[in-house]
């Protein structure tokens, strides 16, 4: 995923401010004025492609319907841990791609991935390279653990579901603080609903992100892309 990044910062280096935060959005006549750390920075048209309670805070002033529904969005917070066994320290059917744990199991664990059978340049075929995930809205106990007691706990789950007696060669654990949307019924139909109405209190600023259509990355793709085509549509851009 990185390398994606890469390649497309690299195809609009000139435009890009690595190093500036939007702390407002104002509108002046027909344009919207930024401000950010380092100055001001004046726009046709916005595409806030963040979370939905970053894009809650910008909106505040320029679309308070719009803000208050996104603050509405609840996010649940998670914690990866990514491992590497050796080979013979661990076995995983190599015709899965991992498996997902539901709640009545009391387990810290909620999913675990297996990178190398996933995505094929991961597997060098000395090692063995799972991700673990922990967190969800109702289960916050991932928080409360360091990140040596939280690698402890989700091995004694790897005990469970894949029969593992072996510690890790090595480990990488990531939190992601308030990351996954909560999709609760009708949630689709009210993200249109709150569209039409930032459409109509901001015209020009758009959003994007993982809240609208779902956390995945082809979800991701999708609003952005949604986005980008709405900016087209309202400038006459060919």
């Amino acid at each position: 995923m990185g390398h994606i990044v890469e390649k497309l910062t690299e195809q609009v280096s000139e435009s890009i401010r690595k190093d500036s935060n939007v702390i407002s959005i104002n509108r002046t006549n027909q344009q919207w004025i930024l401000e950010t750390n380092a100055g001001s920075e004046i726009a046709d048209a916005v595409v806030l492609a963040t979370s939905a309670q970053n894009a809650a805070k910008l909106l505040t002033s320029v679309s308070p319907t719009t803000s208050s529904r996104l603050s509405d969005i609840e996010h649940a917070s998670v914690s990866l841990v990514s491992f590497a066994f050796k080979n013979s320290d661990i076995n995983i059917p190599k015709d899965q791609s991992g498996f997902l744990v539901p709640r009545s199991t009391g387990m810290l664990m909620t999913a675990c991935s297996f990178s190398g059978n996933k995505w094929a340049h991961l597997n060098d075929g000395s090692q063995t390279l799972i991700r673990v995930s922990s967190g969800r809205i109702d289960d916050q106990r991932h928080d409360t653990l360091s990140d040596e007691e939280l690698v402890k706990h989700l091995i004694d789950d790897l005990a469970v579901t894949l029969g593992l007696d072996s510690q890790p060669l090595e480990f990488r654990v990531t939190r992601w603080p308030k990351a996954l949307a909560q999709f609760k019924i009708g949630h689709l139909q009210r993200m249109e609903g709150t569209i039409d109405l930032l459409a109509d209190e901001a015209p020009g600023v758009f959003i994007s992100g993982s809240y609208h259509f779902g956390v995945g990355i082809p979800a991701s793709v999708r609003s952005g892309n949604e986005a980008a085509v709405s900016v087209i549509e309202k400038f006459g851009i060919n």
